[in-house]
């Protein structure tokens, strides 16, 4: 079935992801237009047939464009020849759209209800009332369990043998496996397509442009190293996995503005002695600025392991208190567990805990090793995870 063919006459109802990332794709495909880069139609003749507007008068973009109801609903009179051009152009940028955000989990798909073997709430700390009603807004630290369902070796050479194009890889420093397929390219500014790939694995994926991908250390691997990475892969990963989220419920109107302005998404949940909660979710840095800009001291109870994983696995930047950050960074290519905010003062006491410098460009980095977790939990010992709400302030 064609593009266009998937809509139906009136106005259609999509999909709430493709809904609410539609907007955007809109403002690229009208940007490539006006440009003259949408091959199938030029702007002229789009604005002849759609009798849609997308210029001011002195040919800069709306900042008001159509809604997208109506650019559907126009589109769907055209032949069906040219609606099948235009919406394939506009498919694509829909799609690298909603992969991007789905890729860094902010993709909005509106009320949704998480789903996991179990969920606990370990901790609540109230972090905003009310002077007039009392009302507050609550941080609730919730543990979830999760049925691991890696993908097994009988399912990716399925996937691999209908899909055209894919490549059987394996990373030669880390020497894990996965399955290389194409990703829908991303425009940039000025609509050359990025051309990129995904990487499958037993537990993930991952979006890379193919520049970045080329000059990494994947490469190809015959069919036997790569069933047996896989199959090892596979075997290690536990029936179930323990993680922390924190959802923030009640009266949230007040601290909206206050709120991670990138993932606006409503959850709701149920725990296993049946207590039901919504609210906004956050990630643990999030968690932390969310915290700072109420003016809250908070210290987040993280085990070495679990801030390993977060700052290596998931890219995400921790404020340590005493001003410090722990973040990812890449060396050589090689990512290291790299420690920001230290003073030259503050480095001899640093590598007493194990950690080591490297002069960089003219300039004193302070690491802390990646194969080395007891010298993480030392670090953490002595300025643990969170942020001081004055601190932040200033």
């Amino acid at each position: 079935m064609s593009f266009a063919r998937q809509f139906l006459h009136p106005a259609p109802e999509l999909p709430a992801d493709r809904a609410r990332n539609d907007p955007a794709a809109l403002l690229q495909h009208g940007a490539h237009l006006l440009a003259g880069k949408i091959e199938a139609c030029s702007y002229a003749r789009f604005q002849e047939m759609t009798g849609l507007t997308l210029d001011e008068a002195d040919g800069t973009m709306k900042e008001n464009l159509p809604p997208i109801q109506q650019f559907l609903n126009r589109c769907l009179a055209l032949r069906i020849d040219m609606q099948d051009a235009i919406f394939e152009a506009f498919g694509g940028f829909l799609s690298a759209i909603i992969e991007d955000a789905r890729q860094a989990g902010t993709l909005d798909v509106g009320l949704e209800t998480l789903k996991a073997e179990k969920f606990v709430i370990s901790d609540r700390k109230v972090i905003f009332e009310h002077e007039a009603t009392g009302a507050t807004a609550t941080a609730l630290t919730v543990e979830r369990t999760d049925r691991n369902d890696p993908l097994n070796l009988p399912r990716v050479k399925a996937i691999c043998a209908d899909t055209k194009g894919a490549t059987l890889c394996w990373n030669k420093t880390s020497k894990r496996a996965a399955l290389m397929v194409k990703a829908p390219a991303f425009m940039d500014e000025d609509g050359v397509p990025i051309l990129r790939v995904k990487l499958l694995r037993p537990m993930a994926t991952e979006i890379l442009a193919l520049s970045e991908f080329s000059k990494s250390h994947w490469e190809g691997v015959d069919d036997a190293m790569f069933d047996q990475l896989w199959q090892a892969e596979v075997d290690a990963v536990p029936e179930f996995t323990t993680s922390k989220i924190t959802l923030i419920c009640g009266l949230l109107l007040p601290i909206w503005d206050r709120l991670p302005a990138d993932n606006m998404r409503i959850y709701r949940l149920q725990t296993e002695d049946g207590e039901r909660a919504i609210g906004r979710l956050v990630s643990q840095e999030q968690l932390l600025n969310v915290y700072a800009r109420l003016g809250l001291d908070c210290q987040m109870d993280m085990t070495p392991q679990e801030v390993f994983a977060a700052v290596i696995d998931g890219k995400t930047t921790l404020s340590l208190l005493g001003g410090y950050k722990l973040r990812r960074s890449l060396v050589m290519g090689q990512p290291r567990l790299e420690l920001t905010g230290a003073s030259g003062v503050a480095l001899p006491a640093l590598k007493a805990l194990g950690c080591f410098t490297e002069v960089i460009q003219w300039k004193t980095r302070v690491f802390i090793p990646v194969d080395g977790i007891d010298v993480l939990a030392c670090v953490l010992a002595e300025h643990p995870v969170g942020a001081s709400g004055a601190d932040a302030a200033a």
